[in-house]
């Protein structure tokens, strides 16, 4: 059994700012120094659209250090694959630069959105970054024919491999269209061409599911992924079939077993993650192992930490 215990909550948007109105989903870490996590999230303007920010926090403290409330990367030109929407997923360095992997977002006629997968680098430490490119890094293609998404990205030194969700349809739910996708994986020698397969890592369990999310982390020699779940079924809802945690493992990080009754976690249990607990990020700070997560509605209540808990391990 994983057993994750709540930390401290930190950060939602106080909606002050002209861009970061509501709204502090996907945060994703990365380590700045001994002490201090920087964590880049997703912020929405009054319109819904979102954009990348970040946050220093002291782990020690348990203090939000500095809230960066210009956003590190603007919505594409109309018509790019980035034009309505932001969100950062992965963030790995290489040679003194930070990748920082990104969904980008589009809105569609016939259904609710479109979205791909983009790539920004920074060059002074996280501060600032610069898109790769105006078009996507990987987008949909002859393995994931509607939309790929929610990447996250490791580097083994020779070679750059990327979990991250692919849809696989929009099923009609009570007379609305609602989106299902599974985890994939895909390989590069450079971080920005990308070979996809038609593998599936993380099938679905049932009818209507959607896995988000993917976060893989290696400890004692093996892969291990935590994972988002819901239904289609009033999803939004807190009675609905709304997210919860999944997890699995793999001796390679190729095949994978779903072990979601391993993973124990109750969240805070009060009112910002009470209903719903998403879109978690692992990451390891003086020898413990931790996840960043958001609470009810997406993200729409902020974001807050957990521990694995000393008498269990990946």
């Amino acid at each position: 059994m994983l057993n994750w215990q709540y930390e401290s909550f930190i950060y939602a948007p106080h909606g002050n700012t002209p861009l970061m109105k509501s709204y502090a989903q996907l945060p994703t870490p990365w380590q700045k120094n001994k002490d201090t996590f920087r964590f880049y999230f997703s912020s929405r303007d009054p319109s819904g659209q979102s954009r990348p920010f970040f946050l220093d926090y002291s782990m020690s403290e348990q203090e939000v250090l500095k809230v960066n409330e210009k956003p590190v990367l603007e919505l594409g030109e109309a018509g790019c694959f980035d034009d309505s929407g932001i969100m950062p997923s992965s963030i790995i360095q290489k040679d003194g630069r930070l990748y920082l992997y990104y969904i980008g977002w589009n809105q569609r006629k016939n259904i609710s959105y479109q979205l791909s997968i983009g790539l920004a680098i920074s060059d002074d430490g996280g501060d600032t970054f610069t898109k790769y490119s105006a078009g996507p890094i990987l987008d949909r293609n002859v393995h994931d024919p509607i939309f790929c998404a929610a990447p996250c990205v490791h580097y083994n030194g020779s070679e750059f491999v990327m979990w991250y969700i692919s849809c696989t349809g929009w099923p009609n739910v009570g007379e609305q269209l609602e989106p299902v996708y599974l985890v994939k994986r895909a390989t590069s020698i450079d971080g920005i061409s990308w070979e996809t397969t038609s593998d599936i890592c993380i099938p679905y369990k049932f009818d209507g599911e959607a896995i988000g999310r993917p976060w893989v982390t290696c400890f004692s020699a093996e892969y291990h992924m935590l994972y988002s779940s819901r239904g289609s079924k009033a999803y939004r809802q807190c009675n609905g079939e709304h997210y919860s945690i999944g997890y699995a493992s793999s001796p390679d990080g190729i095949v994978w077993s779903r072990k979601d009754a391993q993973v124990h976690f109750k969240g805070s249990e009060l009112p910002w993650d009470k209903e719903m607990q998403e879109y978690t990020a692992i990451f390891e700070y003086e020898n413990d192992l931790y996840i960043a997560y958001n609470g009810n509605t997406f993200g729409k209540t902020g974001f807050g930490i957990a521990k694995l808990e000393k008498d269990t391990a990946l």
